[in-house]
């Protein structure tokens, strides 16, 4: 009876929590191992009759429209983004609706580099000379928010966007040298770019709130580890991070507001660093008489080797030479 007892509390302690909260992700669906049954018509599904059969069945964390799939607890882990390539049984596109236990925003700030709107979606400058770079952008979205016309603003121009901008996008355009930087409203959360793909640690700092996305498992209640946090945040193509040791996944545009005042550590996706300079003619033949390739056979064996004679490298390479040089082995 006692190891029942055991067993019971234990099995209590990893029920899966599925939220009360209902996000809506437009051409998104599960993986197809979520199906969990039907709801309403194949093809012509409603919202209103897939919510009350998900919230009478525990195991349901969500379904698709107009396909009407339910899907299981924990399908929000699993997100694809799905566009002409998606099985639907209508002509509708295919939205994902899905349970978390955090409430949804009511808007995203996404972040487009190198794209702008044409020129007759001015509405104005938000530019302020001397703010750093995080400074302008809190102070343009300050602005923007607070003018019903506004959707969006570019940077580092600092020109406010009126509606529609989002809808009449222009990549690299003429007028810009490369480096700008649109931001603009949606709905929904921006799906993670794939050249966000090295992961950064902010210690002692945390996104702003409401932009949780899920916890890093929610199958299992803390403590996660970095590397579950980020196959979970991997995972899930909304996901831009995480913070620890609460779990909390976090939106991609959390990098743009956090806070170096909370207790928690920051990880999230960034591009990776430029590579480091090629090793200099003199610095290339020094390591290659001292390290020669007979004597390693692999990049971490080269670095040892190369740790061993630091005393006379240091004379002629520095470490981003000699990591250049290894890494190229």
């Amino acid at each position: 009876m006692h190891l029942l007892s055991l067993a019971v509390i234990g099995s209590a302690s990893t029920a899966i929590e599925r939220g009360n909260f209902w996000w809506t992700f437009p051409d998104t669906d599960c993986f197809a191992g979520d199906e969990l049954g039907q709801c309403g018509t194949p093809g012509n599904a409603t919202v209103q009759e897939c919510k009350a059969a998900c919230y009478a069945n525990p195991n349901c964390g969500g379904f698709n429209i107009p396909n009407g799939h339910l899907k299981k607890v924990g399908c929000m882990d699993s997100m694809v983004p799905c566009g002409d390539d998606c099985p639907v049984n209508s002509k509708k596109p295919l939205n994902l609706f899905a349970l978390s236990l955090y409430p949804p925003r009511r808007e995203y700030w996404w972040e487009l580099n190198g794209w702008d709107c044409n020129p007759d979606h001015e509405l104005g400058s938000c530019k302020v000379p001397g703010l750093s770079v995080r400074g302008q952008q809190e102070h343009c979205k300050e602005v923007c928010q607070d003018n019903i016309f506004c959707e969006g603003f570019n940077l580092p121009n600092g020109h406010l966007k009126a509606a529609g901008c989002k809808d009449d996008l222009v990549y690299k355009p003429e007028w810009s040298n490369g480096t700008m930087r649109l931001y603009y409203q949606r709905g929904h959360p921006q799906v993670r770019d794939d050249s966000l793909s090295y992961l950064k640690k902010l210690e002692k700092s945390d996104c702003n709130p409401g932009q949780e996305l899920g916890n890093c498992s929610q199958y299992l209640p803390p403590p996660y580890t970095v590397s579950e946090c980020e196959t979970a945040c991997k995972a899930n193509p909304l996901c831009g991070g995480f913070n620890l040791p609460n779990g909390h996944l976090k939106t991609v545009d959390c990098y743009q507001e956090f806070n170096t005042s909370h207790s928690q550590d920051l990880y999230y996706f960034a591009r990776p660093p430029p590579p480091p300079p090629a090793p200099s003619a003199m610095c290339h033949k020094v390591i290659a008489e001292d390290c020669p390739a007979a004597k390693y056979t692999s990049r971490v064996a080269c670095l040892d080797c190369a740790d061993a004679h630091q005393a006379a490298l240091s004379k002629v390479c520095t470490d981003s030479e000699v990591v250049a040089y290894c890494n190229a082995q």
